[in-house]
């Protein structure tokens, strides 16, 4: 069976904001990224860690912001919100290792709790190095692009 829900239990994939679900908007967010990275794209599934992040991600964008508040002149906070929910996905599928507990759930390709990572979990938004930044700021212009 296929994951409906991310790993932590906190959002649908069904789930619907501005027009498109969750799972929706995960292909948007990815075809997006893929091409502003230059990045093979790869179709991500539901039950993975990268597609945990960009739900997380996204939700916690969606859930702390208004419609007003979508605009490219506020893009260092939304990038904040961006990587307040990579943070907690990434925590917490590499404390709690969701693949363990649910076949629904699909063990990352490359381990979780790496220096880098683990060092982009705990800096805020505002103290990243700027290729990290920028990471977040691609997905909120998605956002911006893509918002009915």
């Amino acid at each position: 069976m296929a994951a409906t829900i991310s790993a932590n239990n906190l959002v649908n994939y069904n789930k619907v904001y501005y027009n498109h679900s969750m799972e929706e908007w995960v292909e948007i967010v990815n075809k997006y990224n893929s091409t502003a990275n230059n990045w093979t794209y790869y179709k991500l599934q539901a039950g993975t860690f990268g597609f945990d992040n960009i739900v997380l991600s996204l939700y916690y964008l969606f859930e702390n912001s208004k419609i007003s508040d979508l605009t490219e002149s506020n893009i260092e906070k939304l990038s904040d919100y961006i990587h307040e929910g990579w943070i907690l996905n990434y925590i917490y599928w590499r404390d709690n290792e969701p693949w363990t507990k649910s076949e629904d759930y699909t063990k990352p390709y490359s381990p979780l709790g790496d220096k880098r990572r683990n060092d982009c979990a705990a800096t805020k938004y505002n103290d990243l190095l700027e290729e990290e930044k920028e990471k977040d700021q691609i997905i909120v212009k998605c956002v911006l692009e893509n918002i009915q």
